[in-house]
């Protein structure tokens, strides 16, 4: 029962990383305080991505109110 149990204990295989992520810092914009767009305050933002297929922007915000 130990034999097997030992037998059965390998190592794990090692992951080689091939692809190599960059990133770019492209802009930065500062949104005065309590401004409005449509009416709606803009605020707790935390991510914001462009889809060039369809021509959209797609916005995260954190903000719970």
């Amino acid at each position: 029962m130990i034999s097997i149990l030992i037998a059965s204990c390998t190592t794990q295989k090692t992951i080689r990383l091939t692809d190599q992520t960059q990133l770019r810092f492209v802009a930065e914009y500062d949104i005065p305080h309590n401004k409005l767009f449509q009416n709606t305050t803009i605020g707790g933002l935390s991510g914001i991505d462009y889809d060039p297929e369809k021509n959209i922007y797609y916005l995260i915000s954190d903000d719970g109110s």
